[in-house]
Parts: C-alpha cells; structure tokens; sequence
C-alpha cells in the first residue's frame, strides 16, 4: 500500500454538487454541453483537450474516450457518411419508424412548386453537410430562386422539406 492524495465525497447534496458536476465553460456547442454536463453529473470526469478545437475526453477509472463536440473516438465512418446526407439520414430515420417532413429534390421546377403549394412553408437545403449553412425557410415561389442559389453555393444537391414549427437548437 502506498498513500495517495484524494478528495472524496460521499454522498452529493446542495452544498457540495458543483465538486461533483464542475463548472460548465461557455462556449461549448449545445450537443458537446449536453453530454459534458451529463457526464459530470454521473461523476464522470471531463477534460478539455483542445477547447477551440471542441475537444476533450471523458475518464472514468482506467478507461478514456476522447470526444469532439458530439462525436466520439466510436463514432464510426458509416455513421458519418448517413448524418453527411440528409436524404439518407432522413431514409433511415423513417425506416425506423420516426414521423420525418416530406421531402422533395429540387431537380424539376414543376414539383417543387407543386410541393410548396402543397405544403405551405418550406425549408431549402443543400443535402449534404451539417449546421445551418446555405438552409432557407420560405413560403412563397417567388423566394425559391434565391433560396437555391444559396443553398447550390454549398452543394450540387438540394432539398425541400415541409416546413415544422418548432424548437431550434443552434449547432
């Protein structure tokens, strides 16, 4: 046996919860925070590697998994390349029984109008990639053009999809 220098704490109250969970940093992407805080919170520790870069790595007893934002080191390519295209995402979401917005490629000017005559709002897209780049919401044909030239300028393929209303998280 030889001695070695720890804090512990047995059982986590009011007082002693930030020595548990830590302090969140700020500038953290909103998937990145989630999973930091929820580590912390089931005694998880968290090290930041590379804070500009959006790395760190979880540690609990002798095992480590380095992270990047939302992604892990088990983060598989095959998982990558489905999240990329947003048509194979959606294909593979609604086959697994998840309600998806209809969706149309823009290829044929005659059906999206007729999608967005259909749907009412819509959101245009380029079909591949992530975030917020190159996406517009729209609810009128005369919007379309401008919205598939921003859209283009990130990707040869575009998409439509029904508009939904609701909660946006920022990426």
């Amino acid at each position: 046996f030889r001695r070695v220098p720890v804090f512990t704490v047995k059982h986590k109250n009011p007082i002693n919860e930030r020595l548990f969970v830590g302090e969140t940093d700020e500038g953290r992407k909103p998937y990145a925070k989630i999973i930091v805080d929820e580590a912390r919170r089931r005694g998880i520790n968290v090290e930041v590697v590379d804070a500009e870069g959006g790395f760190f790595r979880l540690v609990y007893g002798g095992r480590s998994i380095r992270c990047r934002e939302s992604l892990s080191e088990f983060t598989s390519a095959v998982a990558m390349s489905i999240c990329d295209d947003k048509r194979v995402t959606r294909r593979i979401v609604e086959a697994a029984g998840v309600r998806v917005p209809d969706q149309e490629e823009a290829r044929d000017r005659e059906r999206v109008a007729a999608f967005l005559e259909r749907c009412g709002a819509v959101v245009v897209k380029p079909a591949r990639g992530g975030s917020r780049i190159g996406i517009s919401t729209l609810d009128s044909w005369e919007e379309f053009p401008a919205a598939l030239e921003l859209a283009r300028a990130h990707a040869s393929k575009v998409i439509v999809e029904k508009g939904i209303v609701g909660a946006e998280v920022e990426c």
